[in-house]
């Protein structure tokens, strides 16, 4: 039985404050290391598990090793009035990596599986991912012999959701075999002062709840498709035509027998196509996301440019990639403030009145910067520049000709298939990569943005070239090429959210500084609250800045090597 307090941490100034306490009450923290984890949980397509009350977790370990797997009761809030206190049934088993319970080892956890599921297939239902550290609550502040009670967990969570991911912080207090209610009450006293909230469901059932939409606990059920609406006597049926965008392939559709020439028109055609979609959403100016996913595909194909340049006519290339740039300069700066605004409104919409007025100057000047740039992107968007560039591209995608000539008779040949070009970028771009392994411990802001940069260069990689490289490597998120896009992907937003935070910092720095040289003035309680928020963001990128090793290591680690190694194998 897992008797444990569950609490959601309103925002990462107070997670941060957390992570620094030495003492609770008259409980010593002792660090208890960093990790980490993926969770994989696993039902039937009929949530036979879910419905038996529990839910099955696979634990992923880091390093290689064996995974934990686990049959955890749904949570269980039983705390007198406050929610946070929750009793769960919980059955672990040290299992092979990636084993369903009929390769678990004998014992309460697989048979209680067994029975639960049968012998149904089991199916990945979501995927958690987590940063935790870990502290252990001492009775006696730290005296020799003082008692284990608790341990307490503070946890950066990665929720799926909509495609993405929504961070959360969160704290559990779990009782150790030596610890008693009284100190669980005790730790619990100890916290009131920190404006936590009591979390009243599991992680999995938010996850659950967020990915496919049903309340936490019930299985999600299709919903029967609506009949067609009759037409009136006489009248042709009036079906809705299908949409461009809908339409689209899912893949660029590279094989490893073609030309590199051919896979890169291939890939370019495929984000060109995507980067057309977004136009009218970025236009209309409703949902910023059209921004970001447009800024998306011009960087994929600026990507794609660069890694098959050697294959196509140069002129072109050049040509086309100094316009994509231009397209995504534009993007970029509207992008930028979009995400600096909303983070910015996210803060002001937490503080009492008079603080969120203080603030809103910050507000209005970021918002006037984003009005600028937006404009500067559609007058860009409405001329004859864009439409001349959209014109020659779609015709130099289209043209064979503007492949690089192959060589001429009697000269040696030189690779061209992407089956014979393909294992040596892979492990090129890998290696640049890799050779930051050196300046991670302590690596400045610059370095990691540095080390960000390269790694794109390593995902997109493997992202144009995904359906050559599954067949040896396979796919899934555990250990096929998907975990190794994923891990990188990690990387980059790991680095990119510090970058952002170093971003706004530098920008909060030029806000005071232009009030203070120009003609108006800051009132003492803006420069106040710019100060606030200035704090806030640092503790944020020092919080950062000390996880980037977490990433990294699998990124550089030696699971990853393997995959990559069967994925050019197969070639």
């Amino acid at each position: 039985m897992e008797v444990e307090l569950k609490y959601a941490v309103p925002d990462d100034e107070l997670f941060e404050q957390l992570l620094s306490l030495t003492h609770l009450g008259d409980y010593w923290l002792r660090p208890a290391g960093d990790q980490r984890l993926t969770d994989h949980y696993y039902d039937t397509p009929e949530r036979a598990v879910l419905r038996g009350g529990y839910a099955l977790r696979l634990r992923e370990n880091p390093e290689g090793g064996e995974w934990l797997g686990t049959l955890k009761g749904l949570a269980n809030a039983s705390g007198p009035g406050s929610g946070a206190e929750h009793d769960r049934e919980e059955y672990e088993s040290r299992v092979p990596p990636g084993a369903a319970p009929q390769a678990w080892p004998a014992g309460p956890a697989r048979e209680r599986a067994l029975a639960l599921s049968g012998e149904q297939p089991l199916q990945e239902i979501v995927s958690i991912g987590q940063e935790r550290h870990k502290r252990i609550a001492v009775a006696g502040a730290g005296e020799p012999g003082g008692r284990e009670t608790a341990e307490l967990s503070l946890d950066v969570v990665s929720l799926p959701r909509d495609g993405q991911t929504q961070v959360t912080y969160e704290l559990e207090i779990e009782l150790l075999p030596d610890g008693k209610h009284a100190d669980l009450q005790a730790l619990e006293q100890a916290l009131v002062g920190y404006q936590l909230a009591p979390q009243s469901s599991s992680k999995f059932e938010r996850a659950l709840a967020l990915v496919d939409g049903a309340p936490p606990g019930q299985p999600a059920q299709a919903e029967p498709a609506a009949e067609p609406e009759a037409a009136p006597p006489g009248a042709a049926p009036h079906a809705k035509p299908p949409s461009k965008k809908a339409a689209r392939a899912k893949t660029p559709g590279v094989r490893a027998d073609e030309t590199m020439a051919a896979a890169g028109r291939k890939v370019l055609r495929f984000h060109f196509e995507r980067l057309l979609d977004q136009e009218a959403g970025v236009r209309e100016g409703a949902d910023i996301e059209a921004v970001h996913d447009m800024r998306v595909a011009t960087r994929r194909q600026r990507a794609a440019l660069t890694l098959f340049k050697d294959y196509l006519r140069r002129k072109p290339v050049r040509r086309f990639n100094a316009e994509l740039k231009k397209v995504a300069h534009l993007l970029g700066d509207v992008r930028d403030l979009d995400v600096q605004l909303k983070a910015a409104q996210d803060y002001h919409d937490q503080l009492s009145g008079p603080a969120a007025e203080a603030l809103q100057p910050v507000l209005e000047a970021w918002s006037a910067e984003r009005d600028t740039a937006r404009a500067a992107l559609l007058d860009y968007l409405g001329g004859a520049d864009y439409r001349a560039f959209k014109k020659g591209y779609k015709k130099f995608l289209d043209a064979k000709a503007d492949e690089r000539p192959a060589a001429a008779p009697g000269e040696l040949p030189s690779p061209s298939l992407v089956r014979q070009v393909l294992p040596g970028q892979v492990w090129d771009h890998y290696g640049e990569v890799r050779a930051y392994e050196s300046l991670i411990p302590g690596a400045p802001v610059a370095t990691l943005h540095a080390l960000r940069i390269v790694s794109k260069s390593l995902r997109y990689a493997l992202e144009f070239f995904r359906e050559v490289l599954e067949p040896a490597a396979g796919g899934g998120p555990h250990n096929g090429i998907g975990f190794a896009i994923e891990s990188v992907v990690a990387l980059q937003d790991h680095i990119g959210d510090l970058h952002d935070a170093d971003v706004t910092i530098a920008k909060l720095h030029a806000f005071l500084q232009g009030q203070a040289d120009g003609e108006s003035r800051l009132s003492p309680e803006t420069v106040m609250a710019v100060g606030h928020y200035m704090k806030t963001k640092q503790a944020e990128l020092r919080r950062l800045h000390r996880g980037a090793g977490r990433p990294w290591r699998a990124v550089s680690g030696v699971k990853l090597r393997r995959i990559l190694g069967r994925a050019v194998a197969g070639l």
